[in-house]
């Protein structure tokens, strides 16, 4: 695969960040010119109160995202936005009190939308409209048992602790899957299939013809055959050119080029507001937040366990970084 232009999702952090909740001033989408490592503003956006918790202290950054049918099918914890890729502009908003913590959201074969509805361990197939048409609890329970149908949800900050925190849904021949962070697996919506990452949390991925990849945020890149569910690559990249054992940071975003070849996005740890990753960091380099690399996306060469290139991108005002897709024929 050829890339010449990538579109990073992400946000851009206030100076007096404490949580994910509450340090975000705005959601930004920029456009990265793969050769010269430039990136450019194409969104910066902030939800509108109706459709977030009232606190003036309220976080908004972009999750994870899918370029589709010629859109940008964006996620912010509360809402669902479809923007024109050429253009930018925003064309949909789908906002439901069952939105909280929303992850990510695709479209799919059939015309539906799937959404991560993370902060209640749930995922909703909608229609373009809103409406839902399906609801999949990820812990074989119904989401109601603890949740409440009469809660607006959009207004909550969080409702974490989450049991299962599913964060990147997949398609493939028509049926559904979710990756689930605390189980460190991806199960099927419909089916017993199940894909067992183990080594790290998932928490995005990408489909290469009839294979699935996840990164998992302690900084590995797992691979399985969908059909047979057998494994193709576990790849650690805390292993590769890390000579100083650094702190790689949050390790969330994948673009797979080709079996061997990745790009991979990164956020900087900041604080201990991850206490579980620290811990795994600790253990592993001997790394804390004092020597955590920066916000950025690299490209990694799996055969070769080497590093192609890596670009800093919080000169660009992104300090989180949840999705990288490949904006090339956008251009």
């Amino acid at each position: 695969m050829s890339i010449t232009s990538l579109l990073l999702t992400g946000g851009a952090e206030k100076s007096s960040s404490k949580n994910e909740w509450t340090g975000f001033q705005s959601a930004l989408a920029l456009v990265c010119d793969v050769k010269t490592g430039d990136c450019k503003e194409a969104i910066n956006y902030f939800t509108p109160e109706e459709f977030r918790p009232p606190m003036p202290d309220c976080s908004v950054l972009f999750k994870s995202a899918e370029i589709q049918q010629g859109m940008l099918v964006a996620t912010t914890q509360t809402e669902v936005l479809l923007y024109d890729i050429k253009t930018y502009q925003l064309k949909s908003r789908i906002s439901l009190p069952c939105f909280n913590d929303v992850h990510h959201a695709r479209l799919t074969e059939s015309g539906s939308l799937l959404v991560c509805a993370t902060g209640l361990d749930a995922v909703f197939e909608l229609d373009l409209e809103g409406n839902v048409l399906k609801e999949y609890p990820v812990l074989g329970q119904d989401i109601w048992h603890k949740f409440s149908k009469e809660q607006d949800y959009r207004q909550v900050l969080t409702t974490k602790p989450h049991e299962s925190h599913p964060n990147f849904c997949f398609e493939y021949q028509g049926e559904y899957f979710v990756t689930r962070f605390k189980q460190k697996d991806a199960i099927s919506l419909a089916t017993d299939k199940a894909f067992d990452i183990a080594v790290g949390g998932p928490h995005d991925g990408y489909v290469l013809e009839d294979e699935v990849y996840f990164t998992t945020v302690n900084g590995f890149v797992v691979g399985f055959n969908i059909t047979s569910g057998e494994k193709v690559l576990e790849c650690d990249l805390n292993q590769i050119e890390n000579p100083q054992k650094k702190n790689l940071g949050w390790c969330r975003s994948l673009l797979m080029l080709n079996k061997d070849e990745a790009i991979v996005g990164f956020s900087r740890m900041r604080t201990s507001k991850f206490s579980d990753y620290l811990s795994w960091v600790k253990e592993k380099t001997g790394a804390g937040t004092a020597n955590a690399e920066p916000t950025r996306i690299v490209k990694y060469n799996f055969k070769n366990s080497s590093i192609d290139w890596s670009v800093n991108i919080e000169c660009f005002n992104i300090n989180a970084v949840f999705s990288v897709l490949d904006n090339s024929e956008n251009i």
